[in-house]
C-alpha cells in the first residue's frame, strides 16, 4: 500500500445535478470545452522520473535525454527551445520548477559526483546553489516567484537526517530547522511559506508547515502516518492521513485540519480557492472535494476500470488518465461536462497518434500531456 501511495504522488457519467443537469446532452458537454492544438515539445522525455512544470504564460520546464542517454533539463519559452542545465541522473532526482518569470530550479551535475542545487534563467544563465556545511549534495523540489527555491541538503551515505533548506536569491542555504529526515518533496507558495513531510524520531512520516514568522508546524501530530503534498497562496496544506484507512486532509494555519475521503482519498492538487484533486484508491477513481460540495467522483470512461486526477486549475478544471475499452486516455473533468476524453477535442491531430495521460493544466487551461508514442506536448486551446 505505501509503495502505491508513493507512485500516486509521484503519479463518465453525469457526477451531479448541479454538473451536468437533467437536461444536458453529450453534445453539451462536449461544446462546454474548448478544442485544442498540439504542441510537440520533446521526442526524448524523461519517463523515468516524468519532470516538467508548467507556469501561468503557457512556458515548460521539463527534463529530455540526448542521443547519449544523458539528461539535460530544457526550456520551451513559448517560441523556441532552450538547453538550461545537465542533470543528475540518479534515482531520487526531484521534479523541475518553474516559475512565471521563467526561472527554473532542480538538481544539476557540477563536476565529477557533485549533485547540487540550481536555479537559472535566461539572463543570469546558471547558479550553483550549494548544500549546507557537511553535506554533500543539495536537491531543489521547488521555487516561487521571488526566486526563492526549496529542498533538501543531505550526505550521499545517509548517516545524518536530510535537512529542509531555503535558498534566496543572493544568500546561502539556510537551515529551515525541519525536525527529522526531511523528504525530498517540499513545496514552496509565492509568500515563502513551505509545506512539506518529514519522518520523525518515532519512526513515521509526519506533514509539516514552516513559515518565518511561526517556525515549523506539525500538522497532527497525534497521527502514526501523514503526508503533505500541495500548499496555495492562502498557507493551506492537502496531504494524506493514515488514520486507520488513508484519507485526504485540507490544513488552514490557525483554522482547523478538515478530513474527507472514506475510500482512501489521496489528494494530488490544491487550487487558490483552496479545492482539491486527487485519487481515491479504494474505488480507483479521480476525485474532486471543495468545502461547499464535498467529495464528488469524476466517474470513468466507458469500459474503464479506473480513472486518476493528477491536477486541476482556478477554474476546476481537472486532468487526468482513465482506461478505456480501447487502451489508456488522456480525460479532463470540468463542474459542466463531468469526464471526457481529450482525444476527442483535439484540432487535426496526426495520424495514430493518442493522448495517454494529461499532467498539468494552468489558469488558461493549457495542458501538459503524452502520447502513445512517448512524445511530451502541449495542448493548446484554440
Amino acid at each position: 500500500m505505501r509503495n502505491y501511495l508513493k507512485q500516486l504522488f509521484g503519479v463518465a457519467t453525469c457526477l451531479a445535478t448541479w454538473a451536468c443537469g437533467p437536461g444536458s446532452t453529450e453534445q453539451a458537454r462536449q461544446q462546454a470545452l474548448p478544442l485544442y492544438d498540439i504542441l510537440q515539445i520533446s521526442e526524448h522525455p524523461d519517463a523515468g522520473h516524468w519532470s516538467f512544470d508548467l507556469n501561468a504564460k503557457g512556458q515548460l520546464a521539463y527534463a529530455e535525454r540526448d542521443d547519449e542517454g544523458n539528461l539535460f533539463a530544457s526550456f520551451w519559452t513559448g517560441n523556441q527551445h532552450l538547453r538550461v542545465a545537465r542533470l543528475a541522473d540518479q534515482e531520487s532526482v526531484a521534479r523541475i520548477a518553474l516559475n512565471v518569470r521563467g526561472q527554473i530550479a532542480g538538481q544539476g551535475l557540477f563536476g565529477e559526483n557533485r549533485f547540487h542545487t540550481f536555479r537559472w534563467d535566461a539572463t543570469s544563465g546558471l547558479t550553483e546553489l550549494c548544500p549546507l556545511p557537511c553535506a554533500d549534495e543539495s536537491i531543489a523540489t521547488d521555487l516561487n516567484a521571488r526566486g526563492e527555491v526549496v529542498g533538501v541538503s543531505r550526505r550521499l551515505d545517509q548517516a545524518t537526517p536530510a535537512r529542509a533548506v531555503l535558498w534566496q536569491p543572493g544568500r546561502t542555504a539556510e537551515d529551515l530547522h525541519v525536525p527529522g529526515d526531511v523528504f525530498p518533496s517540499l513545496r514552496v507558495n509565492q509568500a515563502g511559506e513551505v509545506a512539506g513531510t518529514s519522518t520523525v524520531p518515532q519512526g513515521f512520516e509526519q506533514a509539516f508547515y514552516w513559515s518565518r514568522a511561526r517556525g515549523t508546524i506539525l500538522l497532527e501530530p497525534s497521527l502514526s502516518f501523514s503526508i503533505a503534498s500541495a500548499i496555495n497562496s492562502a498557507g493551506q496544506v492537502a496531504g494524506v492521513l493514515g488514520r486507520g484507512t488513508y484519507r485526504g486532509f485540507r490544513w488552514t494555519p490557525g483554522g482547523a485540519l478538515l478530513e474527507f475521503g472514506e475510500q482512501g482519498a489521496i489528494p494530488r492538487a490544491l487550487n487558490s480557492q483552496g479545492n482539491i484533486a486527487g485519487t481515491q484508491i479504494g474505488v480507483s477513481a479521480g476525485f474532486f472535494w471543495s468545502y461547499r460540495t464535498g467529495l464528488i467522483d469524476v466517474g470513468k470512461l466507458p469500459g474503464g476500470t479506473y480513472s486518476a486526477a493528477f491536477d486541476l486549475n482556478d477554474r476546476d478544471e481537472i486532468v487526468g488518465e482513465a482506461d478505456s475499452s480501447s487502451g489508456s486516455r488522456a480525460v479532463m473533468w470540468t463542474p459542466r461536462t463531468g469526464l471526457l476524453d481529450l482525444n476527442q477535442r483535439l484540432r487535426s491531430p496526426p495520424p495514430g497518434l493518442v493522448l495517454v495521460s494529461a499532467r498539468q493544466i494552468n489558469a488558461q487551461g493549457v495542458i501538459v500531456a503524452f502520447t502513445n508514442e512517448n512524445l511530451l506536448v502541449l495542448l493548446i486551446p484554440v
